[in-house]
């Protein structure tokens, strides 16, 4: 692109010879180049289509109309095969097509190119990453918006993975071929933007987004941190999971602020699992029935149990010799796979009996600690009215757990930082003062809440999301770079640049 940025400072200074003469050399080094990456091909693509319209424009300005009409043909061939199923929206833009004799349902055509995300992910099905991403597909703008869903997980056959495959433009299984089969049926598709729901878990396949088979990638709701790779451009982010001025520089991808919460949430398909629940509120109306429960309070925590480290588990026991009768209710750890092949494991049972064992050494009885098992999700929900209040973990903290939790009406208490000690003393004050916890409680089980609360407001959290998703292609198409992004209002552009040409 070197020789095709000369043409254009010539072509801003209007001296249109000489803008023509380093534009014909730019593309007949990228027409003679034989030596093009396989993950290069797009941007070498677009960097054609750029030269064209660039070319087209000079010629129209110094009124140079030899060989104007086989131009024509050939841009307009490019700009339908790949403008407007793959390439960039703003290059040949629906204002320069006025130059152009083309047709009115053409130029309508030019105007309404739709933008192309992928979504990839193995967890297409019931899982708690599909039960916030359903939120997304179901509330999309299906005008502007043409989603496919890339899944390379099983098909375990339940209505959640059904509801993804019905709701997306295309649903495309992934699970049965190589790395290089997967990123080239990406690139099939014509895709814009991959959002990788899976980053560095357990079950992610960076080798497919290390292909580059879409223009832009961005590490998407999954794996809450950065990637550290050069082939990720964004992050997204909210101001408080990430807050720019303090952490933009711990991350290697751009970040896109969004204006709320980075996650996105959905309850309504739901909700709509039972014929006795109709809203929100009678989660905890449906019966009064509570299983296994005492007089005394009722601490919770239902993140997965590898996120329990020494410190907050002694943190929590000291909390329940301050709390008299009180208890701890956490979510039973199943087999746990102690290594990344699956080859060693260890049972439910010695799990528990590890924990008892701790608890015991900390002076607490093994009563104290229970487990419940895993559930529907509606019966999830439904079980936090048992409970008094979630007690966060510090390190590795709540996600899709902590907003389950509020949506059923359990306040949540997590760190902000390290304030380890001014937690325990906050706990001890509000499981000790019922009052307050029970105002607390009274506000989150209204149903205002969800309406007032954007949280829990899925089509607006889209919206800003597509807004995020529309800046980044824009900036691509005009720039080839990526920015910090802060979608929302006034969307902001700010930063240093990366340059993602290639």
């Amino acid at each position: 692109m070197a020789m095709g940025n000369v043409g254009a400072a010539y072509e801003v200074s209007s001296d249109i010879v000489n803008a023509l003469s380093w534009y014909e050399r730019a593309l007949e080094e990228i027409n003679s180049s034989s030596e093009i990456i396989f993950t290069d091909r797009f941007t070498t693509q677009s960097s054609r289509l750029h030269l064209m319209v660039h070319m087209a424009r000079a010629k129209l300005s110094a009124c140079v109309w030899t060989d104007a009409e086989n131009d024509f043909d050939s841009l307009w061939a490019t700009v339908t095969n790949l403008q407007m199923t793959v390439g960039n929206l703003y290059v040949l833009t629906p204002f320069d097509s006025l130059l152009h004799p083309i047709s009115p349902q053409e130029r309508k055509a030019l105007a309404l190119t739709r933008l192309n995300v992928g979504y990839l992910s193995y967890d297409y099905s019931d899982h708690p990453t599909t039960h916030l991403m359903e939120g997304t597909f179901a509330t999309r703008d299906r005008d502007s918006m043409n989603i496919v869903a890339f899944g390379y997980g099983r098909d375990d056959g339940s209505a959640f993975r059904q509801r993804v495959v019905e709701s997306v433009d295309k649903f495309v299984d992934l699970s049965t071929v190589s790395f290089e089969e997967s990123a080239a049926r990406i690139r099939s598709e014509h895709i814009h933007i991959v959002m990788d729901a899976q980053g560095h878990t357990r079950r992610g396949r960076m080798q497919i987004v290390a292909a580059r088979p879409a223009p832009i990638v961005v590490n998407y709701l999954v794996y809450p941190g950065t990637s550290g790779a050069p082939f990720v451009d964004y992050v997204l982010v909210d101001k408080f999971v990430a807050p720019p001025a303090e952490l933009a520089s711990a991350f290697t991808e751009k970040l896109v602020v969004m204006p709320h919460s980075y996650q996105v949430n959905y309850y309504k398909q739901v909700l709509r699992q039972s014929e006795r629940i109709s809203r929100r509120s009678d989660l905890w109306r449906a019966d009064d029935d509570k299983e296994d429960e005492d007089d005394g309070f009722l601490f919770v925590n239902f993140n997965k149990i590898d996120k329990l480290e020494a410190s907050v588990f002694s943190t929590w026991m000291g909390i329940l010799r301050r709390v008299p009768r009180s208890s701890l209710l956490l979510l039973d750890p199943g087999r746990h796979v102690l290594d990344g092949n699956m080859t060693q494991s260890v049972t439910s049972h010695e799990i528990r009996k590890n924990l008892w064992r701790e608890a015991q050494a900390q002076g607490i009885s093994t009563r104290r600690i229970r487990f419940v098992s895993r559930t529907p999700k509606l019966e999830h929900l439904q079980r936090h009215r048992t409970g008094g209040l979630f007690l966060d973990t510090f390190i590795y903290g709540a996600h899709s757990t902590a907003t389950d939790a509020l949506y059923a009406g359990l306040p949540v208490l997590t760190l902000a930082g390290d304030s380890f000690a001014s937690m325990s003393l906050i706990i001890v004050y509000l499981s000790s003062t019922p009052s307050v916890l029970l105002q607390l409680q009274r506000r989150l089980r209204s149903d205002q809440v969800e309406i007032e609360q954007p949280l829990f407001r899925t089509k607006q959290h889209t919206e800003h999301l597509e807004a995020g998703q529309r800046l980044m292609h824009d900036i691509y198409s005009l720039t080839n770079r990526t920015f910090h992004l802060v979608v929302g209002g006034r969307s902001k552009v700010w930063g240093s640049w990366n340059d993602v040409s290639g």
